[in-house]
Formats: structure tokens, sequence, C-alpha cells
């Protein structure tokens, strides 16, 4: 347990939060521990994510704090969501990218 231990604190250390280790890819974690685990940590978090997500919108909004909190996380989400739905659209792939500047 100890060594589970000391790679937890290395996560948290290197990446600062779990909502920002949520967001790397496994590749990122291989650094750390073998790509299979990895895929298995990011599955384990996002399985966890959820579930608090369903929580916290069963409970009532009673206080003001909670409402704003709840309108960030769904500010930032959408900011991702349409983050990455625009690089995918938009973005200028590498093969072009190499042309223009005269790379080939």
């Amino acid at each position: 347990m100890i060594g589970k231990e000391t790679l937890a604190t290395r996560l948290l250390a290197h990446f600062g939060s779990l909502k920002a280790l949520a967001k790397v890819s496994a590749c990122e974690l291989g650094a750390f521990m073998a790509n299979n685990k990895a895929e298995r940590l990011l599955a384990a978090l996002a399985v966890s994510a959820r579930a608090q997500a369903q929580i916290a919108f069963q409970q009532p909004f009673y206080i003001p704090e909670m409402v704003y909190r709840s309108c960030l996380d769904m500010q930032a989400e959408l900011l991702e969501s349409v983050g990455k739905r625009f690089h995918a659209h938009f973005a200028i792939p590498a093969r072009i990218k190499k042309e223009r500047h005269g790379k080939n």
C-alpha cells in the first residue's frame, strides 16, 4: 500500500489536483505507470466524476454558493467541449503547416 500512496502523492504533486489529473492522457501518465494502468486510472476517475455529478444534481440548490459553483463547472465543461470541437474542425493538418512554412 505504501507504493500506491507514494504514486498518488507524486501524481497529485505533478498535476496539481484530481480534476487536472482526470484531464490528462494515458500517454502523459506513462512517465508514472504502464499504459494499461494509466487507462484504468483515467477510466476510474471518469466514472467517479460522473457519479459525483449525478449526486450533486440530485440535491436541491438551497445555498447560493452551490448554484454558483455548479454554473462555473458547467461553463468550464462547455468551454472545454466547444474548444475541442473547434480545434478538431478548424485545425490545420501538420502536412499543410509544413508546406506553408517551406518544410517538407
